[in-house]
């Protein structure tokens, strides 16, 4: 059971390589270029020698064989078998368990199925006499619509069985059976010569293993230290950059800290000048606005009087600002003023 389960596993189907089907009641002169195997002395199946060498498994099936297998579970003598497949497709006529007419071929980019059977159909009865088809077998491992079916039946008038088909499956239930053994091509498997004794080269096989284990690991961890170096590499880069930035910040700090020094200086005096010219405004006079700018200072309120107003801008205003322009509106007990005083630059 092991042995054909071994089998099935190495069967591939011969689509790729070229071959033909031989009944053997015709006598016909055997060709050195093939090679031939025969099938229950019934007729042959012959391969191109020179396309064997290049299959890859150990047991080379025919489409040739796929159909046989599915004739010798009915063994219909009137019947067209065909194997269709997405790119290549076969054509069988058996009788009295001999294939009496088969081909293979690729199908190309012009190819149709419908048409591709009357041909075939015509030529099987262009070399047979009195030998008539009555339905037509087809075992479909690709999509053939059922519109084309339908106009092949009108054209030839032949029932038409069309069964779909897994390759894959159809290849294994092929294999596995006993009886199919000797119908398939066996390549043969060379044998392995040991110039060595078997157990100096297991052990040259462990240290070779050994060496290249070591070698995986020393260069693993060369790898992970250049990897921890160009990080520390990329650190030392970063660092060094926002040592810069902070240099360039601690620069430019000396550089406004006198500018800053001096601004708080300015603002202390303003307003410590703003705090001694409110606290010199007599009681009489009631300030509604004082707007200072830096070389002016623009004062509106009331007064009851003219000189309560004019002493006060002599008396605490003359040491600031030596420029006043002043104006008076008379209102019922007393004056509306606007006062604008400047500095002399």
């Amino acid at each position: 059971m092991a042995e054909y389960d071994d089998i099935k596993k190495s069967c591939e189907l011969a689509n790729d390589y070229k071959q033909i089907a031989i009944c053997n009641e015709k006598e016909i002169k055997l060709d050195q270029n093939y090679f031939y195997i025969d099938i229950s002395s019934k007729f042959k199946i012959a391969f191109l020698k020179k396309d064997l060498e290049k299959f890859t498994k150990y047991y080379l099936v025919s489409p040739f064989l796929i159909l046989y297998h599915f004739y010798l579970k009915e063994k219909n003598d009137k019947a067209l078998y065909i194997f269709n497949q997405k790119d290549f497709i076969t054509f069988t006529i058996f009788k009295e368990n001999s294939l009496i007419f088969g081909k293979h071929i690729k199908k190309d980019e012009n190819f149709a199925f419908d048409q591709f059977v009357i041909d075939s159909i015509k030529e099987f009865y262009e070399n047979e006499c009195c030998y008539f088809i009555e339905d037509i077998k087809i075992y479909d491992a690709d999509f053939i619509d059922e519109n084309i079916l339908e106009k092949l039946y009108e054209n030839i008038l032949l029932e038409i069985d069309h069964e779909k088909i897994e390759i894959d499956k159809l290849l294994d239930e092929i294999c596995k059976n006993e009886k199919y053994l000797g119908w398939f091509y066996k390549k043969e498997k060379k044998k392995k010569e040991f110039i060595f004794p078997k157990w100096l080269t297991i052990a040259a096989a462990v240290i070779f293993s050994i060496m290249i284990l070591a070698d995986i690991y020393i260069r693993f961890q060369n790898s992970v230290l250049e990897e921890k170096m160009i990080n520390l590499q990329n650190e030392k880069i970063d660092l060094q950059d926002k040592i810069e930035e902070l240099r360039s910040e601690t620069k430019e700090l000396k550089e406004i800290i006198p500018f800053a020094q001096e601004i708080k200086s300015k603002n202390t005096l303003i307003v410590s000048n703003i705090k001694n010219i409110f606290d010199l405004v007599p009681d009489e006079i009631v300030l509604t606005k004082a707007e200072f700018t830096k070389n002016s200072l623009i004062l509106m309120g009331f007064t009851p009087k003219k000189r309560y107003f004019e002493e006060f801008i002599n008396k605490a205003l003359k040491n600031f600002y030596q420029k006043r322009e002043v104006k008076y509106k008379k209102i019922e007990n007393g004056y509306i003023f606007i006062s604008k005083k400047s500095r002399v630059n």
